[in-house]
């Protein structure tokens, strides 16, 4: 199945209390199958950063999932309707920002990557909920924290595209459970009960990709969990299927547009 269950918040954060321009919490545990405790698709008056820290975190927004690698984020912008999840062991920051400071921040929901910078400034929100002026030292950070977002550079839009189409949903799931650059289109259909051909027009229809970018894409999403958990950049190659880091490394660069060691060191 895909590894992600919606998440659960803290029991006593509240994600549109506004008596702080800017906080946040850390997000770690899940709604398991059956808990009626869940939120479902929800909107906040406030503007939300979801940052990974990590295991695998992403979005359900309408009728798809939004995944976000070891080492980036989302902005979900108020108003908007989502429902986070989480990975076994994956952990993540939810930072919610006060309308006003959300006038120069995207209308859209946008994944990028997340500096150091950006981390460390986030890092002064989580857990507290103080009211702050513009001109404080943690009005400073919160504009720090705000430029990075805007100057981060952007995930492409339908990166590792997930969607709830059944067929779709199964296949993702089986590349997902185990990534391997061996294993053919055709093999992944015949798993499905459908040829490759139609595999490729579902895709196409369902999220406007090429199964080999959308593969690539879900196969390197995995990479980075394992380079994350310390993985030597050899040892990750091997696992999702290359007969060379260099092969490894060069497919990397062309989804991140990093090489894996510039990825793992924030660089």
């Amino acid at each position: 199945h895909l590894p992600a269950l919606p998440t659960r918040w803290p029991e006593n954060f509240r994600p549109d209390d506004v008596t702080a321009p800017v906080h946040g919490v850390l997000v770690k545990d899940r709604i398991e199958h059956g808990d009626a405790r869940g939120v479902g698709q929800h909107a906040h008056k406030t503007g939300q950063l979801t940052i990974t820290l990590s295991g695998w975190v992403g979005l359900s927004v309408g009728g798809s999932i939004v995944a976000l690698p070891a080492g980036t984020a989302a902005w979900v912008p108020s108003g908007v309707a989502h429902e986070g999840i989480l990975g076994e062991n994956a952990s993540s920051w939810y930072v919610h920002f006060a309308e006003p400071l959300c006038a120069e921040l995207p209308k859209t929901i946008e994944r990028f990557f997340i500096s150091n910078l950006a981390l460390e400034a986030a890092r002064r929100f989580i857990d507290r909920n103080d009211p702050f002026d513009a001109d404080s030292p943690l009005g400073r950070i919160a504009r720090v924290l705000i430029d990075e977002i805007r100057s981060a550079e952007r995930l492409k839009p339908g990166f590792a595209a997930l969607s709830t189409h059944p067929l779709l949903k199964a296949v993702a799931e089986a590349i997902i459970a185990e990534p391997d650059m061996r294993v053919s289109r055709e093999d992944y259909a015949e798993a499905a009960g459908i040829s490759g051909r139609q595999l490729s027009r579902i895709l196409a229809a369902e999220t406007g990709r090429g199964f080999g970018d959308w593969r690539l894409e879900l196969v390197m999403l995995q990479a980075t969990l394992l380079l994350r958990r310390g993985m030597t950049t050899e040892a990750v190659a091997a696992e999702v299927g290359y007969s060379s880091a260099t092969a490894f490394i060069v497919a990397f660069k062309r989804v991140f547009g990093v090489t894996p060691g510039a990825y793992v060191t924030g660089n």
